[in-house]
Order: structure tokens, then sequence, then C-alpha cells
């Protein structure tokens, strides 16, 4: 029976930790792979598993994020799909994918630091995932990069980690339902709602998986002792039950009178009448 339970326990918590992994998994691409470039921000995996497309975050005529200050403490504006013009750096940033500014010499400058038409996908041997590159500043002769790391994940999320001197290169980490393989047909009509509901449900795993490695681990229980809370899980279960039997006992041609002191618990905190002299 102990060895049972035990190697129940065991699956438990295997399954819990596989249901985390899968909710909060930022997808890896496994091996040596390619995503074939299919357009300015999507590209299809070489060996058929699926594709990435970000078009579903661009916006048109202005950036995605516009002046956002990186770690390094410059501005970034950056639109992945659709060109952007700078209102204040155009003769700079003109049909970009993402441009810089900070000052220099108490003026602000701006610079190209990517451009849709020399966009490409390359696969990153350091991190497993996919990075999304842009290169401008031909035309000036004043080349500079940017790289981003694109991480499948829930909720749209994007750090600046900012521009490095020696390489010319900006930094990004951006994670997003469109940045899985899968693209975003399975996430487009994800609501705030599902989301909660997805992380309540995997909470709700861990919280039982837990608790009964706790108490079979610390506290020696077994079987169902293991449930933690036990006393509370099934009072609350047996209020449900009275409920849904008060609730629906006059649809049966009951008295909800008589079923009201039928499930009535006396408080055991009551006082008792006083019998003594007044």
């Amino acid at each position: 029976m102990a060895a049972n339970t035990k190697e129940n326990l065991r699956i438990s918590w295997f399954l819990c930790n596989f249901l985390v992994f899968l909710a909060f998994q930022k997808t890896r691409v496994g091996g040596e792979m390619q995503c074939v470039k299919t357009g300015p921000c999507s590209c299809e995996m070489a060996d058929g598993s699926g594709g990435i497309d970000l078009i579903t975050l661009a916006r048109v005529g202005e950036p995605m994020v516009y002046d956002e200050q990186g770690r390094d403490l410059n501005f970034y504006s950056f639109n992945p799909c659709l060109p952007f013009e700078e209102p204040n750096g155009i003769d700079v940033c003109a049909n970009v994918a993402v441009c810089m500014y900070r000052e220099v010499g108490g003026v602000d400058t701006y610079y190209n630091c990517g451009e849709h038409l020399y966009s490409d996908f390359v696969y990153n041997n350091d991190t497993g995932y996919i990075d999304l590159v842009y290169t401008g500043g031909y035309e000036l002769g004043d080349v500079r990069h940017t790289v981003i790391h694109l991480e499948c994940g829930l909720i749209f999320d994007l750090d600046i980690e900012g521009y490095q001197e020696d390489t010319r290169t900006v930094v990004m980490t951006m994670a997003t339902p469109c940045a899985c393989v899968t693209g975003c047909e399975g996430f487009k009509d994800l609501s705030a709602g599902s989301v909660l509901l997805i992380i309540f449900t995997v909470s709700l795993g861990f919280y039982f998986a837990a608790g009964a490695f706790y108490l079979h681990t610390v506290r020696d229980k077994q079987g169902r002792d293991m449930i933690p809370h036990l006393h509370m899980w099934t009072e609350l279960l047996s209020l449900i039950r009275d409920g849904c039997c008060f609730v629906l006992g006059p649809c049966r041609g009951n008295n909800p009178d008589v079923l009201y002191s039928q499930y009535e618990r006396p408080s055991q905190y009551e006082r008792p009448e006083y019998d003594g002299p007044v």
C-alpha cells in the first residue's frame, strides 16, 4: 500500500511539473533549426513544424513601441512588420523598423538601427531561440543592427537591453504568443480570463501535488490524509451539496421552510440560555 502511494505521488508530482512546463514554457527549437523568411516579420520552419508571424503586432503608420527607454537609458521606437517615420528624426529614421535616439552634446541624435528590407531570421545556438535580425543605415554609410530574441509566451513583454557600441547592435528580447512556432492561431482568441483560468488550473494542481508531497514526507501521512486541508474540502463539498438540495427542493415540491430547518447547522459558538437569578 505504501509503495503504491509513493508511486502515485511521484506520478502526480511529475504531471504537475509537466503542466507548469506547458503553461509557461517559452518554446525552444530543438537542435540546429532554420526558419525560412517568408516576409518582413514572418518565417516558416524548415522541418515543417510551423512558423512565426508577427503581423498582428504591427501598427500602421506608427511604431508598436514609441520612445521606450532601454536599460542603457537610450530611447527606442520599434515596429516589427511595417515601416514608420520618427517625426523628429525623419532625415535618419524614415521607413525603418527600429530607431534609436539619445542626447549627444545636448542635441537629440537619431540612428537608423534596422529596416524591414534587410531583416532575417537566425537560429541562436546559445539560447535555442529564433532571433529576428534587422540591419539599417546602408544609404547613409552608418550601418547598425538590431537583434530581437523571440520567445514564445502567453503574455507580451519587451525587454530592451540596449545598444552595444562594439558591435553597433541593439539587443532586445520579445516574448509574445506570435513568436511560437505554431503562430498566433492558437492564441488569437485567448482572453485575459482564459489566461487566468490556465494559471488557476496549474496553480491548483501544484497546490495539491506540493501539499501531498509535504504531508507525506514531513508528516508521514498516507492515503486520503495526504490531501492538503482535507477537512476544509470535505466541508466545502458538503455545503455545496446542501445548497443544491435547498435550491432545487422547491422545484421538486418540497417546503422551503422545512428544507431550511433540515440544513441549518447550529453555531458551536451559540451562547447558552441564562437560567440564574435576574
